[in-house]
């Protein structure tokens, strides 16, 4: 219940974030649609470092201890993005969010997982991303009365705030019983999570370029901010908390299968429409897509890993987060600057495709590995 309760509470302070920092950006530190991007995606490239070492500091320190040194690291940083003068500032507290983030996450996933059996594996990475999505389906929401009504510089010291508390939270977590991990195990990247991870990282290409461009979009077509991110929380939260059995009843490929194509849909249906219904539709479909994505990909890199291994297979696995995540704000960011917001949101729907072209030769070349190791040849 700690590491759930924690989760939601941190990600309330990305999803309070989340609305506000592009237009803080464009409009308060002249940011053009490439440098929102930038912005956006910084933290990122900080994950993508921590996220392999968290893997094996996780069996060392804990996972708890993951959780709560990443929750502070990022609420601290969170704290000072309104007091940033200039864009590198605002860029260098967002590498450090990256960092922290990316040493929270892992510890949360990881600790979700040893915690669950195997049969009910994906629904408990299922429930830990309704908690998730909770939070970040909530921040948004009240991310904009609070910036109209105390400013977005104070909007920021909240959230910092309560990711803070989030960290205070996690020292309640226990930790999974049964043997010791050994603490010998070095960070690395685990072979097992790099299709799954590939998949994601090119899905996830199209949320990071959703997340920094749909504030800005959203008000060349008229439609508020706020009424696109509860959209999204919405159809997010409903399929999560009604169909958290999902994964687990289609199998890993499957449902992959089935959110690799909404994600892209609903991404096409955004860049090919160019207006209020086509975005408000088209975040339907792809926020569906995106409630199913996470869950089934995670569980297809974990496959019957044992303890000692799941670590570093998360860790190598959220890692496709930030690979995304860095690419498509930036590069999505950059069309966008050249090309136009539906351009831009077209060619996150081309990603999606290709990471189901990968997700598809992921599971091809698993079932044949599998095949070979059972029949000895």
């Amino acid at each position: 219940m700690a590491v759930l309760t924690g989760a939601a509470l941190y990600f309330f302070n990305v999803g309070v974030v989340v609305p506000l920092l592009p237009v803080f950006a464009a409009a308060d530190l002249g940011a053009n649609t490439l440098l929102v991007g930038v912005v956006v995606g910084a933290p990122a490239l900080a994950a993508l470092v921590v996220r392999p070492l968290a893997g094996g500091f996780g069996n060392i320190i804990g996972r708890r201890r993951l959780m709560v040194c990443g929750a502070a690291l990022a609420g601290l940083a969170t704290l000072a993005y309104g007091a940033a003068d200039h864009l590198a500032v605002l860029i260098a507290l967002r590498l450090m969010t990256g960092a922290g983030e990316g040493a929270f996450f892992t510890g949360a996933a990881t600790l979700v997982t040893d915690l669950a059996p195997l049969e009910r594996r994906g629904t408990a990475i299922t429930l830990l991303s309704v908690t998730v999505f909770a939070g970040a389906g909530l921040g948004p929401i009240l991310a904009v009365p609070l910036a109209d009504e105390l400013g977005r510089g104070r909007a920021f010291v909240i959230a910092g705030l309560v990711a803070i508390v989030a960290a205070a939270v996690c020292l309640l977590a226990r930790n999974p019983s049964g043997a010791p991990v050994a603490r010998t195990q070095h960070a690395r990247l685990n072979r097992k999570a790099v299709g799954p991870g590939t998949a994601m990282a090119l899905c996830d290409m199209g949320i990071a370029g959703f997340f920094a461009l749909v504030p800005l979009y959203a008000l060349e077509v008229g439609t508020p901010v706020q009424t696109v991110f509860i959209v999204y929380s919405v159809v997010i939260l409903g399929i999560r908390l009604g169909g958290s059995s999902i994964p687990d009843r289609l199998g890993p490929v499957r449902c992959g299968v089935v959110a690799s194509i909404l994600d892209a849909i609903g991404l096409l249906v955004i860049g090919i429409s160019g207006n209020h219904v086509g975005l408000l539709v088209g975040v339907v479909v792809f926020s569906a897509g995106t409630a199913l994505l996470y869950p089934a990909l995670m569980s297809l890199a974990l496959g019957t890993s044992a303890q000692a291994e799941r670590s570093s297979i998360v860790g190598t696995f959220t890692m496709s987060f930030d690979v995304g995540a860095l690419l498509g704000a930036v590069l999505l960011g950059g069309v966008a600057q050249a090309l136009g917001f539906r351009t831009s949101f077209a060619l996150a729907g081309v990603c999606a495709l290709v990471g189901l072209v990968v997700l598809l030769r992921t599971a091809r070349t698993s079932a044949a590995t599998t095949s070979v190791s059972l029949t000895g040849t």
